[in-house]
């Protein structure tokens, strides 16, 4: 189909719908050019819009006087807990809290940020509710940072931390982080609604699947784990987490996503430039080094093919696409490329290289990668659980990798 069909027929698809910008699985589909089928519906623009906006944002501010910070990863910390700590953390010089959202039952969703400097460096865990690990991480090493420069106002952390902010959601998952502070064994992933998170974000490539590729697993009804929700973007938490990156995103030089599968490294999206994967394996392997440097060895994983039928809809993807200049498509409902005044999705411009005279980039320093933190004995949240996640944390030299990392953004992204 060439261009002047295809628009033809997203015309005519609009007009049956009587001007709605939101299509169908079906309307997708007639428009996908035979290259691969639509299994989710998109986000509505309204959402969208809404979700950007950051209206609801809250900074968090305490007159209570600064005591010394610590995070023991061998006790059981409840959700309040870690509303806790984090107002704990805010009372500290240079420390600023902001709910930037709440989930469905109500809780606050926090963003932390720590340090004065014009860059970022982004953090984000627990979406997957059973895999603790990564909340229990940034919050130990967010303690040590806010410690280490208190410390010694003349040292290195300091200092890295006069050039860099870091901003954490330490718990992107508040609600299934509650079930798992009731049920510490039980294995769940999603949030309330019983959506799985991590598969929720509008990305590029979310809900699409190549001709001839077969679709992994995906739940059908809303769940413990799997199911990817009633559309892309439907959840209040992805929404909180969408509008973050969007305010953070010019800015930002490095993610870690905090995820717990094993000991592996992903990096960036073989669909992006060609640039963009090149900062990511720069990324990975900085943090695989560092990481398998005690003799625990951490492993990069190879981007998949896209549109294979995994996963796709997560945060380090959503902001990676971010970072590489995808928009929002109103009639698709997930971020694309602009291109020739229409906006479409991954099956339909298939490689941004192939288009780099339309892209504008965004953040064109901007890297990100999922440490996926070891599973073995750590996944859910009870006492065994916590006792090897404190292993793995002692092993591996995680409680340095924040240092580590805002010293390779300097010497890899020299600043202006």
């Amino acid at each position: 189909m060439n261009k002047r069909c295809f628009a033809l027929l997203l015309l005519l698809v609009l007009i049956v719908r009587q001007g709605s910008a939101e299509l169908s699985i079906e309307e997708m589909n007639a428009t996908a050019e035979g290259r691969a089928q639509f299994t989710m519906i998109g986000m509505a623009e309204d959402d969208y819009l809404e979700a950007l906006s950051c209206e609801g944002w809250v900074e968090i501010i305490t007159s209570a006087s600064t005591e010394p910070l610590s995070y023991d990863l061998l006790e059981a910390y409840t959700y309040s807990d870690i509303e806790a700590l984090l107002l704990a953390m805010s009372a500290h010089p240079g420390v600023r809290l902001v709910s930037i959202g709440t989930s469905v039952e109500g809780r606050r969703i926090y963003s932390v940020s720590v340090g004065s400097g014009a860059q970022t460096v982004l953090l984000t865990g627990g979406l997957s509710a059973r895999e603790t690990a990564g909340t229990s991480y940034i919050l130990r090493q967010l303690c040590a940072l806010i410690s280490a420069a208190e410390e010694d106002p003349d040292g290195e952390i300091a200092a890295l931390l006069q050039e860099f902010t870091v901003v954490a959601i330490p718990c992107c998952n508040p609600d299934g982080r509650a079930i798992l502070d009731e049920r510490p064994y039980v294995d769940w992933r999603a949030n309330a609604s019983g959506v799985d998170l991590g598969q929720n974000f509008p990305t590029s490539e979310a809900g699409q699947l190549a001709v001839g590729s077969r679709q992994a697993y995906r739940a059908t009804t809303p769940g413990s784990a799997d199911y990817p929700g009633p559309s892309l973007g439907s959840e209040p938490e992805t929404r909180a987490i969408m509008g973050w990156l969007e305010h953070y995103i010019d800015s930002a030089y490095l993610l870690l996503d905090y995820e717990q599968y094993g000991r592996y490294i992903h990096g960036g999206l073989p669909y992006l430039t060609a640039s963009s994967e090149a900062l990511c394996a720069l990324l990975a392997e900085a943090v695989r080094s560092f990481l398998s440097s005690e003799g625990a060895e951490y492993a990069v994983v190879e981007a998949e093919e896209p549109m294979r039928g995994w996963d796709s809809g997560g945060i380090r993807e959503y902001a990676l696409e971010l970072a590489n200049g995808l928009v929002f498509s109103e009639d698709y409902g997930r971020l694309g490329l602009d291109l020739n005044g229409e906006t479409l999705p991954l099956c339909l411009y298939e490689d941004l290289d192939a288009h780099a005279d339309e892209l504008i980039l965004r953040n064109h320093s901007f890297a990100a990668v999922t440490i996926e933190i070891s599973t073995k004995g750590g996944l859910e949240y009870h006492e065994n659980a916590r006792r090897n996640q404190s292993k793995e944390y002692e092993n591996c030299g995680y409680e340095n990798l924040l240092p580590h990392l805002l010293e390779f953004a300097r010497v890899t992204f020299p600043l202006e």
